[in-house]
């Protein structure tokens, strides 16, 4: 039921967020009692407060007409962030090179009794992710996962590289990803 209400919920929001000049990064429902719903959102220039605020009026008003949400629920919507988390591995793509963190279903044959992971991501190919744990030895092999053994990925930003930088800067703080 959870995948049907977010799908629900991003067919709604795409175009409301289109609309604003922004897509959709991605959906997540979490919580209980009261659910909160997060719809995570950027735009080609990036997207500011005043981008969330009037999509979650929009998408708010919109969720409660179409009553797609079962009982109360907080909406926030915001964007995915430094350190975002990945909702496909089509998102993951851009980022190779970069160092990501992945916690996996079940433990990988070349990486036994082991789930959690961060290090350098070698590669996408459709499903499939190659990351190289920070601890790895050198010959060691990288982990190879299937998107579905995936429970959460997320990029690691690097906030020492920030130091450095000029207050009010546009330089990137990774400096390995060409845009």
């Amino acid at each position: 039921m959870n995948a049907d209400i977010k799908h629900s919920i991003e067919a709604i929001a795409a175009p409301l967020a289109c609309s604003l000049g922004l897509e959709i990064w991605g959906v997540e429902i979490t919580g209980a009692g009261r659910p909160v719903v997060r719809i995570y959102v950027e735009g080609e220039n990036g997207c500011n407060i005043d981008d969330c605020a009037e999509l979650s009026r929009l998408l708010g008003l919109s969720l409660d007409v179409e009553d797609i949400m079962p009982g109360a629920y907080s909406l926030e919507v915001s964007s995915p962030g430094l350190e975002r988390t990945f909702f496909s591995p089509r998102q993951m793509e851009k980022y190779i090179g970069e160092t990501v963190s992945l916690i996996l279903f079940s433990p990988q044959p070349a990486w036994p009794d082991r789930k959690k992971f961060q290090g350098e991501l070698l590669g996408v190919e459709g499903d499939n992710i190659t990351l190289l744990p920070a601890d790895a030895l050198p010959d060691a092999q990288p982990l190879n996962s299937v998107w579905e053994n995936i429970q959460r990925a997320r990029l690691v930003h690097d906030f020492e590289a920030d130091k450095g930088a000029k207050p009010g800067s546009r330089q990137p703080a990774r400096s390995k990803r060409n845009d």
